[in-house]
């Protein structure tokens, strides 16, 4: 292994540790690390339902994600708006909230 392989190797160890940056998240019913960088105002307030997050996984843990595919972390429901990118070892995928409209009674 040469030396661009074993820091390839020590990054992705540090950044997907669930005791440093990473979070365990349910991704189509299976459980995997992410790092979660939220986008915007995480503030809900009325009806805006338009929160969005970005998540770095590894592709080990998801091999090929798609528009559309559940992801469920602070205890709320996510979708998959589309792929941004793939890197050699990982996915950068946005997701949307899958929050529905609340009356108040």
């Amino acid at each position: 292994m040469g030396l661009r392989d074993q820091f390839d190797d020590d990054i992705l160890s540090i950044f997907f540790n669930a005791d440093e940056f990473a979070e365990p998240i349910v991704y189509n019913s299976s459980v995997i690390l992410a790092i979660i960088d939220y986008l915007g105002n995480l503030e809900i307030s009325g009806t805006d339902s338009e929160q969005e997050a970005d998540l770095i996984i590894k592709k080990e843990s998801v091999e090929s994600p798609r528009f559309g595919d559940l992801v469920v972390f602070d205890s709320q429901n996510w979708t998959v708006k589309n792929v941004l990118e793939g890197a050699e070892d990982v996915w950068k995928i946005r997701v949307r909230r899958d929050e529905r409209v609340k009356f108040r009674g």
